[in-house]
């Protein structure tokens, strides 16, 4: 659905959070003195849009069937910006796992560097789909916790820094809301 709509942004933004709708793409611009509107300009801007809609769906539906690897884990884990409770708890209990690892290897004198560390995520994540996480985090970043929506997109940003959901378009997604796995494509 295209929506061209004259509210400032704090009231578009408060009524995409409302109704759920998925912000793919936004502009904005002064009107001039004769509200003359260059009609070339919107149209490639509605088709870039549709376009990117395109391919963020075709990603989705590429995750159904990749697996979550190593660096994507690890990636999550090292934004900085998502907290343990913005992850689902099978994440969280790997984080566990994996501090656990790493203490027991210090206090043995061993070392649990990084290349171990891929090697035991990758064994306890052969079995989850980039499809599955994915929707797993959104759904802890937008419907758990006391986060206000400027937070929440910004975590969406970070999520998207590993989970890139249009690679090609050179565009990062500004907030995408959480889609049940079980709701499908």
């Amino acid at each position: 659905m295209v929506f061209i709509g004259t509210k400032t942004r704090a009231e578009q933004r408060a009524l995409n959070v409302e109704n759920q709708r998925a912000v793919v793409n936004q502009t904005s611009h002064s009107h001039t003195k004769g509200l003359d509107i260059d009609k070339e300009a919107l149209r490639a801007i509605i088709k870039g849009t549709l376009t990117l809609v395109d391919d963020v769906h075709e990603t989705y539906e590429k995750w159904v069937s990749e697996r979550l690897t190593a660096e994507d884990v690890i990636s999550l884990l090292n934004t900085g910006q998502l907290a343990d409770s913005d992850l689902p708890g099978w994440m969280q209990d790997l984080t566990d796992s994996l501090d656990g690892k790493a203490e027991k290897a210090e206090e043995s004198g061993e070392v649990f560097g990084e290349e171990s560390q891929k090697q035991y995520v990758q064994a306890e994540m052969d079995s989850v789909s980039k499809w599955d996480a994915y929707n797993d985090i959104t759904e802890e970043i937008w419907h758990r916790g006391e986060s206000n929506d400027s937070t929440r997109q910004s975590k969406m940003r970070a999520l998207h820094r590993t989970f890139e959901p249009a690679p090609d378009a050179g565009v990062t997604l500004r907030w995408a809301p959480a889609v049940s796995a079980r709701e499908g494509l």
